[in-house]
């Protein structure tokens, strides 16, 4: 037992012991992270290309020698670009070779037993480009060929943009292209040029500061010619007289490999005077002044052309011929007197004497002689334009045109109304009127008037009449209208007859009136209607009218000066009763109605009075038999209400008129 008692204590101080220890070594081991800081190699200017390290090292400050692990991470503008566990107090991260799109700012962190400590952030810039490849689909073409030329830049990071160089002798072709985030970009050129052709490309960085490369490598193209450039030759010189023949010929050579035809052209000011695929093309003719100019061989295959230009100046042999005329302008009267003259200026007399013009209009010729004038009396027929030909040595001139047009004079117009009988217009209507002359060259110019007030004027140009329709808005329209023709013949205007035009008002409100005002009349007595209007032109036609069950006519009558009549029936009665109106028009043709006013018949007052004498006298009568009775029973002693006495003895005698007890 006691044995056993000693072995649990000694346990139990083996125990404490360990966590002594363990307690004692764990307070032993603790670190400090002083700093971290990072160290880029080269420490100078970075040059696109070179060899570029950074090291993070970090100060760490230990409370014995024990061994711990260290994380170190790479930043670049604040990313994580490397991470690394280590037991070392510095780790090294290879950027090499050093690119542009390295620059930027770095810094590290480095974490160990929880402690962290980060460093200073620095800066490293890398500059120049590397220089970018250059690729060509080919390096022998023929003219017309497309080339693929590709650049690239693989180890640089975009966006860029890619500059393009064809190069031959002198002569740069550049081509740039738009910002892009790939790192290669193609473009194709199709090849005019003969000989070698050099090809080229540079790289633009886009950012903040735009950064260009060197140019790339060199590529050579050998370009195979398919055709010559045309050779022109012009007879009989590039400069001549006219009247002479000009010829244009044009031609080329063409490769033995040139499969296709070339076609070979001549212009003048972008008119294709002359085309064939043979090799050659001539243009020939007998040359004027207005042969003057630049003329062009174009030879095309495909999308390759070649082109030669030749100014070519013909002088004058003599000038355009001149009309003379007459007149000022282009206008003559009929009848009027025309003379015309074909000279040419600046020529001496011993060449134009022996000349003969012609004189042309509508294709028909009248040959002159120098000196000679044509006249004549001019007709409708004569108007049309004129031109004086001369011709020299083959070459034929004509002058300017002189246009000229005959008027014939209006005739005597004719004014129509579209109602010809009456010459009456409602007012608020349209007057309607036609003028119209038989004779004259058109344009005519119409002009209406009313009295001496011009209303309106129009132009005619294709027919030989014209319609005015005015507006009528007032009665004062009325009177004489008439109108007046002219055209440019220089002659006096015509008039026109003269049409008298009228205006009727049309009738606006009817009103019937009775008399007596009751509209009750009297058996026997006279009942009067009076129809009357508040305006509208006179004559107005008056009906009336009586409704009983049908409109019955009753009287119509027309009034030429005033704007009421009446009507009478002389003795009113029963038969008559019933709806009356009336209706009044005029020359406008415009019905128009009255109100309706319900009349009837009524007892004459003659009757009147003989039934109330009738009524008074039996009531009387009753009264009296009444009091008799009465007075009779009386004398007998019997007494009782006379009224109820007079009620009980009326219905023995059978009286009509009912009481109630």
């Amino acid at each position: 037992r006691d044995c056993s008692n000693l072995k649990t204590e000694m346990d139990l101080s083996v125990i404490l012991l360990c966590l002594g220890l363990r307690t004692l070594c764990a307070q032993s081991k603790s670190i400090s992270i002083d700093k971290a800081h990072v160290m880029v190699h080269p420490t100078g200017p970075v040059v696109n290309g070179n060899n570029l390290t950074l090291t993070c090292v970090a100060d760490i400050t230990t409370s014995g020698t024990f061994d711990f692990r260290r994380e170190f991470t790479f930043f670049k503008d604040d990313e994580i670009i490397y991470n690394v566990t280590s037991h070392k107090d510095k780790e090294t991260l290879d950027l090499s070779p050093a690119r542009v799109s390295k620059s930027g700012d770095y810094a590290c962190e480095v974490s160990a037993m929880n402690k962290i400590g980060r460093s200073p952030k620095k800066s490293i810039e890398v500059t120049g480009l590397s220089k970018p490849n250059l690729h060509i689909s080919k390096d022998s073409a023929h003219q017309g060929d497309k080339i693929s030329v590709t650049c690239e830049a693989p180890e640089e990071e975009p966006p860029f943009v890619f500059i393009f160089y064809k190069r031959q002798n002198q002569t740069t072709q550049e081509r740039r292209t738009r910002q892009t985030n790939n790192k290669s970009f193609t473009v194709t050129f199709i090849i005019e040029e003969k000989g070698i052709l050099q090809f080229e490309c540079k790289v633009i960085l886009m950012g903040v500061s735009q950064v260009t490369s060197e140019p790339s490598e060199k590529k050579m193209v050998s370009v195979a010619e398919l055709f010559t450039t045309p050779r022109m030759d012009v007879s009989p010189s590039p400069t001549f007289t006219e009247g002479k023949n000009m010829t244009v010929q044009c031609s080329i050579q063409t490769s033995p490999f040139t499969s296709d035809q070339v076609e070979i052209l001549i212009q003048k000011d972008k008119h294709i005077l002359a085309s064939s695929k043979t090799g050659s093309v001539t243009y020939s003719q007998i040359a004027t002044e207005r042969q003057t100019g630049i003329y062009t061989c174009k030879a095309e295959l495909g999308e390759t052309s070649k082109s030669r230009s030749l100014q070519v100046t013909v002088t004058e042999l003599f000038p355009r011929p001149l009309l003379l005329s007459n007149i000022p302008n282009t206008m003559m009267n009929y009848g009027d007197g025309l003379s015309i003259n074909c000279s040419v200026p600046w020529m001496p007399p011993n060449v134009t004497n022996d000349l003969v013009f012609y004189l042309i209009k509508d294709k028909a010729k009248i040959p002159l002689r120098t000196g000679e004038k044509f006249t004549k009396s001019v007709t409708e027929g004569d108007s049309g334009s004129y031109t004086c030909e001369v011709t020299i040595s083959n070459i034929t001139k004509t002058s300017y045109r002189k246009f000229i047009k005959v008027y014939v004079s209006v005739s005597t117009p004719v004014l129509t109304h579209r109602n010809k009988s009456s010459g009456m217009v409602v007012l608020g209507s349209t007057l309607e009127l036609k003028c119209k002359s038989e004779k004259g060259t058109l344009p005519i110019t119409y002009s209406i008037f009313r009295g001496n007030e011009l209303l309106d004027t129009r132009e005619e140009m294709m027919e030989n009449k014209a319609i005015f329709k005015l507006i009528i808005t007032k009665e004062k329209d009325s009177g004489e209208y008439h109108c007046q023709t002219r055209n440019r013949n220089t002659g006096l205007p015509q008039n026109s007859n003269i049409v008298n035009i009228t205006i009727i008002s049309p009738i606006r409100e009817v009103e019937l009136t009775v008399i007596p005002q009751s509209a009750s009349v009297e058996e026997g007595k006279e009942l009067s209607l009076v129809c009357a209007v508040k305006n509208g032109s006179l004559p107005i036609d008056f009906q009336f009218f009586a409704k009983r069950g049908s409109e019955i006519l009753l009287h119509s009558y027309t009034a030429n000066k005033k704007f009421h009549t009446e009507m009478q029936i002389m003795s009113f009665s029963s038969q008559n009763d019933g709806v009356y109106f009336c209706r009044a028009t005029n020359s406008a043709l415009q019905a128009v109605d009255s109100n309706s006013v319900q009349v009837k018949a009524v007892l004459a007052t003659w009757k009147k009075w003989i039934i109330v004498t009738f009524v008074v006298f039996i009531l009387v009568a009753a009264a009296a038999i009444c009091v008799y009775f009465y007075l009779e029973r009386k004398k007998k002693g019997i007494r009782f209400p006379i009224f109820f006495f007079c009620v009980r003895e009326s219905q023995v005698l059978g009286a009509s008129v009912r009481y109630i007890h």
